[in-house]
């Protein structure tokens, strides 16, 4: 018997597109059944992973409200807006995997800029800055790995340099210099692993020497007063 091919060739593209459309509705109805929009308010948060209330599977899906971002799997993903109860800036943080990723800012509830610095894998990393609320640089300082790196310089609210600190691994180490409001020198220190070691040289607010300070494993053992 012959078949006449072309007669049926409609019909199989009828099949092969119902098919198709089979498979998209498929893609479609998973991707809304397991992505949600949910309000901050109702998450909470078991053994590092967010979870909506009153549920015991991880969430994915968008978090509406006062924190506003993504949730992967139970972690947080991409960047992340906090606000105050005024409607403005609280934190800006970007995530991957759950963990801390990328530049970071923080703010004053009066919308000024107050902390920024980077993330990387979790951990603080490379130059963080800090700020008055009226603008002014508060603290200039560097992270390694999380902890407290180099040199750590301190202003007033006025702009003005009041100390100059270094850390090594997360602990002071080396010279560490205080000044008077005036900008005049006040306390010349040194650290070692931590502690105050050696000679402290301390000055009035005139710039005048004062006396010095002996100090041995964090220890004060002598006052020397000229």
């Amino acid at each position: 018997m012959r078949v006449n091919l072309p007669f049926f060739r409609p019909f199989f593209y009828y099949i092969n597109s119902m098919k198709y459309l089979l498979i998209i509705s498929c893609l479609l109805f998973t991707s809304v059944g397991w992505s949600k929009d949910i309000n901050s308010d109702d998450l909470v948060k078991r053994e590092g992973l967010y979870y909506e209330k009153f549920t015991d599977v991880p969430l994915t899906g968008n978090v509406t409200g006062q924190q506003q971002g993504k949730i992967s799997n139970g972690k947080r993903e991409g960047e992340w807006i906090w606000y105050y109860e005024n409607g403005q800036f609280q934190y800006k943080w970007n995530y991957k995997y759950g963990k801390e990723e990328g530049e970071w800012k923080m703010y004053y509830e009066s919308g000024e800029l107050w902390k920024k610095g980077n993330y990387k894998y979790g951990k603080k990393d490379g130059e963080q800055l800090s700020y008055w609320e009226n603008g002014q640089l508060g603290i200039k300082g560097n992270y390694k790995n999380g902890i407290k790196d180099g040199e750590q310089l301190h202003y007033n609210e006025n702009g003005h340099l009041e100390s100059r600190w270094n850390y090594k691994d997360g602990k002071k180490e080396g010279e560490n210099i205080h000044y008077w409001e005036n900008g005049k020198l006040w306390v010349k220190e040194n650290y070692k692993d931590g502690k105050k070691e050696g000679e402290t040289l301390v000055y009035n607010e005139n710039g005048q020497f004062e006396k010095t300070k002996i100090y041995k494993g964090g220890k004060l053992i002598e006052i020397i007063i000229p």
